[in-house]
């Protein structure tokens, strides 16, 4: 129910809907199998963000998968798994872990 605005009138959380809005409906058109979305939640609000979670766990159960990353717990929350990485300071590597929450759902 917004107006119509140029781009750089927007708010950030605005520009990542649209965004996101666009990547998405490229992929209605050539579907990929996955899809690598790295802190596209940053700008935004915890009710959009729902919105965004939401719309990446129904298209999640098709043919598609989605790797994010994130910092907002909201995601975290609703993820199927979680991996970290971190780096073993005595071998100078990195080491992942990863949690499978789908037993906790």
């Amino acid at each position: 129910m917004k107006l119509f605005r140029d781009m750089d009138q927007l708010s950030g959380g605005e520009r990542s809907v649209a965004a996101l809005a666009l990547l998405f409906a490229i992929h209605s058109y050539h579907p990929s199998p996955f899809f690598i979305l790295d802190e596209v939640d940053a700008a935004l609000d915890n009710a959009n963000l729902g919105k965004v979670a939401r719309f990446i766990r129904e298209q999640a159960r098709g043919n598609v998968q989605f790797i994010q990353i994130s910092h907002k717990s909201l995601l975290y929350e609703r993820a199927e798994a979680l991996v970290g990485v971190y780096k073993d300071r005595e071998e100078e590597t990195s080491r992942i872990l990863t949690l499978d929450l789908s037993a906790y759902k």
